[in-house]
């Protein structure tokens, strides 16, 4: 076996090492949800908002897909553990938009610490979007690829949080100041998070 082809055969050794290792994280992932699906959201899902079901019932779609697409890489399928990594990001800044509601408000869906549990459905959205982020930095091959993927993940979870948590009418000079901060933060950590990762793997792969 000629070099060149030995160092094929071990780049491809270690990417299929690298989308194990992911597969195992997406499984993780996939538990969480349905764990807090079956406990937390679909009991109270004739309480929603038309809007709000149809989000939770898409993120359900889209838990079937990742269910099937782990079933393939078992079969060899390996490279769809990119795909699924996306399509779970996806899923979880979905999430957001599965509110709580002050529990004094007229309605059947209020809660005592909605504040806690908005937080907590928050953390765990931002916290599975740059682990997925991440992962798939090291998944990628192309330069494009990697900055699109953090471009588009990052921008999303921001997007929906801001979207789901800020009430834009009558804003205050404060909460005008924090979100601008924010914002300007966002387009500077996203390409910094970038090269940091770009560069750490670059390298790695030298190395």
């Amino acid at each position: 076996m000629s070099d060149q082809a030995l160092q094929t055969t071990k780049v491809n050794t270690l990417l299929n090492n690298r989308l194990k290792r992911a597969r195992n994280w997406l499984i993780v992932g996939l538990s969480y949800y349905i764990l807090r699906s079956v406990l937390v959201v679909f009991p109270l899902f004739a309480d929603r908002e038309p809007f709000v079901e149809f989000i939770i019932a898409f993120q359900a779609f889209l838990a079937i897909l990742i269910v099937v697409g782990i079933g393939l890489s078992y079969r060899g399928q390996l490279e769809i553990i990119r795909g699924l990594l996306m399509v779970q990001s996806f899923m979880m800044i979905l999430s957001n938009f599965n509110v709580y509601k002050e529990a004094h408000q007229e309605s059947s869906l209020g809660y005592s610490n909605f504040e806690a549990l908005n937080m907590l459905s928050s953390v765990f959205s931002v916290l599975f979007t740059f682990t997925n982020t991440f992962i798939l930095h090291f998944l990628w091959r192309t330069f494009y690829e990697r900055f699109l993927t953090v471009c588009f993940l990052f921008g999303s979870e921001f997007f929906v949080l801001v979207h789901t948590n800020f009430l834009f009418e009558g804003m205050s000079y404060h909460s005008a100041v924090s979100l601008t901060i924010a914002v300007i933060y966002m387009l500077i950590l996203i390409p910094f998070f970038f090269l940091t990762c770009n560069g750490i793997l670059e390298e790695y792969e030298n190395e």
